[in-house]
């Protein structure tokens, strides 16, 4: 291989290794807007009936059960989300564990 050839390789391993790096941090930069988003509704929602809990009111029947509910929920969607965040370009599949941890505020 000639010494042209092999800068053509390295320079075109480089601009790929680059575009890589970039298109992974902007997937997870949206896989995180996503996956906090999804995870603060269901924060959201159980805040208020644990507002009312702490201010000395009394949740109904209804509402206990909701409550724990939006809680397994929230639980269950964080570990899911941390378990499937993996960037496209490492080649696994979306329920793959990744390098990649999402940040779920």
């Amino acid at each position: 291989m000639s010494m042209g050839d092999r800068v053509m390789t390295g320079l075109g391993k480089a601009v790929r290794d680059g575009v890589r790096t970039a298109w992974d941090k902007e997937y997870e930069r949206g896989y995180n807007e996503a996956a906090n988003l999804c995870v603060g509704v269901l924060t959201g929602a159980s805040e208020g009936l644990l507002a009312k809990m702490t201010s000395g009111g009394e949740l109904s029947a209804q509402e206990q059960i909701l409550y724990a509910r939006l809680t397994e929920l929230k639980a269950e969607m964080e570990e899911l989300l941390y378990a499937s965040c993996e960037p496209p370009s490492s080649g696994g599949t979306s329920h793959d564990r990744g390098a990649s941890t999402p940040v779920i505020r």
